[in-house]
């Protein structure tokens, strides 16, 4: 039975088999690929990929990638379908921006194509645009100042770089981030701003942007708060001390930082000082009530001033003698001193040898008294136009010893000044247009332009008729020879040295009404080329005419006429005035005093002054030494001076050069009657 079973069992197996002895083969599909594209720059590198070529297979057959139709040979495709230019090649977006391939994809068995467009870009250039960052100026070198932006429309990685820097003190790093260098710091002080250049590139192209750093202050000392009145003070010893200069007429409550970290409260008006033991310049801050700064209370530190930083918000009180004396200061403030107070700016500067600040803004609308205000600030020239002095009363020796000084000062409104006194006195470059000024209330011109030596304005318009004294006015200012025959100087008392070595000066001054005036000493001194008709003055009151004409080479004019009645000193009246040879012998010499070396070296004066009246004079000595008188008018002035009975006794008579011969009798009547002692060179050899 077992047997059987197994029988039947086999059998089944062998019938089932012959069945399938000649099945039905499945067909094998093609693989699928469509046309595609892609797009890619013309800058791509030969190693990056294009695109990958995509196609499937229904059979789930492995498939391979391979190019059929290439463009000139540009492109290659891997097996797997990576697309990518071929080795060494490179696409142009001028020469084709788009490419044509056919791809070919198998499945081992059936290959099926398709077309692949490839389109070419452009590379764009990043974008940047300036851009401002502000910076504590104790920011640490690892804080980030800022990030800088730029844009790229292609969606390339961008790398930032510094190309200008700011000595050395940034860096980038290539994200874009902006910090100080290692080791660096920025400083309000030094300054407040940085500007660098910072490039962008996408790899291809590069752009480059300003940007600004802006430094904001970071208020550490006294010194740098803006309210602050800030000098610079120099030691040269250890433990030298300095001293500020304060006027005790005022009270003072104010707080000062001396530089060095100590800081100070003071309310009392005795002059601040400090001991500094290092040497060194320090900054010194002042903040409060500090009415005013008056170096010349405290002269043998005055050179230890080197700076005025700032002025702060100080409300000033005076600044008289404020920095007197402080040769060495130099100006480098940029705002304003608060003046709105101040009447008084005389001496300010005195002696303040080295400053030369732009102060042509300041505020002077208060001031009464500029007196010397510039006296010997060598170095100052500034343009002065626009400050209102039309409350100034006092310019005595304002810009005397101000060498440097041509400052414009022409539309100054000067109507309320009463003295100007040596106002440019030895001013030696000043020589601006001030003919317009209004000098109607002025009544002392003393010295005004004495050694002013470039000074040649025409002052003709000048209404003079207050002043009194014009003594030295144009002494050695060589270069002026200005029309001023239009002044009145009719209230002038004093003309003494006025023309004193005015070397240039001939204008005609003869309508001059002189009545008033008493003293012409030196007037024309060696005034070398005057030589006007000044025969109509009325010196009437004069007394004092001492080297009037001394040294006044071209002069010549007949002033015979003069009344001379009051004039006591005729010192050297004449002397060395070579040209002048005029008939004076009908001058009333009644009350001169002193004719000593009155014609000495007046080689061209040959005049009879025998009808002289000396009987005032003690002093006769040199009176024609070396003067170009003859025998004839010596005899004839010997001879009228022995018949005087008014002729004084013991004179000394000095006239080396001069011999007489018909005066003989008269010389040794003056001898032997009067006790005279005369000096001269005898008798004439030609006398008969």
């Amino acid at each position: 039975m077992k047997n059987l079973l197994y029988v039947i069992l086999i059998t089944g197996m062998i019938l089932s088999c012959s069945k399938d002895d000649d099945p039905k083969q499945p067909q094998n599909s093609p693989p699928t690929i469509n046309a595609q594209t892609f797009i890619a720059h013309e800058n791509i590198p030969d190693d990056e990929i294009v695109g990958t070529v995509m196609a499937t297979d229904a059979d789930d057959d492995a498939l391979t990638f391979s190019i059929k139709t290439n463009s000139n040979d540009l492109f290659e495709v891997t097996p797997a379908g990576a697309l990518s230019l071929a080795n060494g090649k490179r696409l142009s977006f001028a020469t084709a921006q788009t490419h044509e391939i056919v791809v070919s994809v198998s499945d081992g068995t059936i290959d099926s194509n398709a077309e692949v467009t490839i389109n070419v870009t452009q590379n764009q250039i990043p974008s940047i645009a300036d851009q401002s960052f502000e910076a504590a100026e104790d920011i640490a070198d690892t804080s980030v100042i800022g990030t800088i932006m730029a844009n790229d429309l292609d969606g390339d990685a961008l790398v930032f770089s510094i190309t200008v820097n700011d000595n050395d003190l940034f860096e980038i790093s290539e994200s874009g981030e902006l910090k100080l260098m290692n080791g660096y710091h920025l400083d309000y002080e030094t300054a407040t701003e940085h500007v660098i250049t910072v490039s962008v590139s996408d790899g291809i192209n590069s752009v480059e942007a300003q940007v600004t750093i802006t430094v904001t202050n970071v208020i550490d000392t006294l010194a740098e708060e803006p309210d602050s009145f800030v000098t610079k003070w120099k030691t040269e010893t250890d433990n030298e001390t300095i001293v500020i200069g304060v006027n005790d007429l005022y009270s003072y409550d104010y707080k000062i930082d001396w530089g060095d970290g100590t800081v100070e409260e003071i309310a009392h008006n005795s002059n601040p000082e400090h001991t500094y033991v290092t040497a060194g310049t320090y900054t010194v801050a002042i903040q409060g009530d500090f009415p005013a700064i008056q170096m010349g209370n405290a002269s043998i530190h005055a050179g230890k001033l080197v700076e005025i930083t700032q002025w702060g918000t100080i409300s000033w009180k005076t600044m008289e003698s404020a920095f007197k004396g402080c040769h060495k200061m130099e100006y480098h403030a940029t705002d304003m001193p608060n003046l709105s107070q101040v009447t008084n700016l005389s001496y300010m500067f005195w002696g303040a040898r080295s400053f030369n600040g732009a102060i042509g803004n300041w505020d002077t609308g208060n001031v009464t008294n500029m007196s010397a205000m510039f006296y010997y600030a060598e170095s100052f020239n500034q343009d002065l136009n626009d400050w209102d002095v039309s409350k100034v009363q006092t310019m005595n020796s304002l810009f005397a010893h101000a060498l440097a000084f041509n400052g414009n000062i022409s539309e100054w409104n000067v109507g309320n000044v009463v003295n100007m006194n040596s106002m440019f006195y030895r001013a030696l470059s000043f020589n601006q247009n001030i003919g317009g000024w209004n000098v109607g209330k002025v009544g002392i011109m003393t010295s005004m332009f004495q050694a002013a030596e470039m000074f040649n304005q025409d002052l003709n318009s000048w209404n003079v008729s207050n002043v009194a004294d014009m003594s030295g006015m144009f002494r050695s200012a060589t270069a002026f020879n200005g029309d001023i025959s239009a002044w009145d100087v009719s209230n002038v008392t004093d003309m003494s040295s006025m023309f004193h070595f005015a070397a240039y000066f001939n204008q005609d001054i003869g309508g001059w009404d002189v009545s008033k005036v008493q003293n012409m000493g030196f007037m024309f001194h060696s005034a070398v080329s005057f030589n006007q008709d000044i025969s109509g003055w009325n010196v009437g009151q004069v007394n004092q005419m001492s080297s009037m004409f001394s040294n006044a080479a071209s002069f010549n004019q007949d002033i015979g006429g003069w009344n001379v009645s009051n004039v006591i000193q005729m010192y050297e009246m004449f002397a060395s005035a070579i040209s002048f040879n005029q008939d004076i012998s009908g001058w009333n010499m009644g009350n001169v005093s002193n004719m000593q070396y009155m014609f000495n070296y007046a080689s061209a004066f040959d005049q009879n002054l025998g009808a002289w009246n000396i009987a005032s004079s003690g002093h006769l000595y040199g009176i024609f030494n070396n003067s170009g008188l003859s025998t004839a008018n010596y005899d004839n002035t010997l001879i009228g001076w022995a018949a005087n009975p008014d002729t004084p006794d013991n004179i000394i008579l000095g006239n080396n050069n001069l011999t007489y011969c018909n005066g003989a009798n008269a010389r040794d009547e003056l001898i032997n009657i009067k006790g005279w002692t005369i000096i001269d060179d005898g008798i004439d050899p030609n006398c008969n």
